[in-house]
């Protein structure tokens, strides 16, 4: 049975959360070594996770770059890891995976924030990823 979208993106999210302590590992042995920890078979052979984990480290400085220029005010150092993992993995959704509606990467991401951040983050993390969208479809900011 496959797993379904939700569960991936959990997934993925949590692989990308580690990588968030590796940095400057290589990314290759670090996919293999995170699977090597997990039973499930059907993360082994996950089209989308391999997909997301490997778009969101080969566009780590794009995806951070976004994330600065619309936190302004909250430095990258300050974003808690949890969130920044988020974000990192809706904007490589948002941007570089079309088949996935802007609003469904928005709407986990905030789900994903409740469940593994502070009482914060989800209004951080929506307004965030809401003003990338706009930014993206060249609509103004409200």
């Amino acid at each position: 049975m496959a797993l379904l979208r939700r569960k991936e993106r959990e997934y993925a999210f949590m692989m990308v959360f580690e990588a968030l302590f590796h940095e400057g590992e290589d990314v290759s042995e670090l996919f293999r070594n995170i699977l090597e920890n997990t039973d499930d078979p059907e993360v082994k052979e996950n089209e989308y996770i391999k997909t997301v984990f490997f778009g969101v480290a080969d566009k780590k400085e794009e995806l951070n770059g976004i994330i600065s220029s619309l936190s302004p005010t909250r430095k990258l150092s300050r974003i808690s890891k949890v969130s920044l993992a988020l974000l990192q993995l809706a904007l490589y959704e948002i941007y570089h995976m079309e088949s996935i509606g802007e609003s469904v990467s928005i709407n986990e991401a905030v789900e994903l924030a409740k469940v593994y951040d502070d009482d914060k983050a989800p209004s951080f993390i929506n307004g965030l990823l809401g003003n990338a969208v706009r930014e993206k479809n060249g609509e103004a900011k409200k």
